[in-house]
């Protein structure tokens, strides 16, 4: 559980940049919601909580991407190679396809 970070951004808009950046990067192929806020975590996240993302790509070595923090978002993003996504349970896929609208709104 993180600690209240008023000193960074937290917002849903603020973490929709964050992720059209991180959605820029060419070898990004989908980025995924976890934690506390993700739909399947059975307690509701509190309004100061930070954002959990796990991204997957498909290069042939380690990625290691700026700190989320660093950037200024109360956020932690995890790497990992789109061969490791069956061991994922707890994250729901918020983009390239947001289908259940939790970042992104469709009209």
């Amino acid at each position: 559980m993180s600690k209240p970070r008023p000193d960074l951004k937290n917002s849903a808009d603020d973490i929709k940049n964050l992720i059209h950046y991180l959605s820029k990067l060419p070898f990004i192929e989908k980025i995924f919601i976890n934690g506390s806020r993700s739909p399947l975590n059975h307690y509701p996240a509190r309004k100061d909580s930070d954002w959990d993302f796990i991204v997957s790509h498909s290069l042939d070595k380690k990625l290691i991407l700026p700190n989320a923090r660093s950037l200024g978002y109360h956020a932690d993003v995890l790497c990992i190679h789109k061969s490791k996504l069956e061991l994922i349970k707890t994250a729901i896929e918020i983009w390239p396809v947001d289908k259940n609208e939790i970042i992104f709104k469709n009209k």
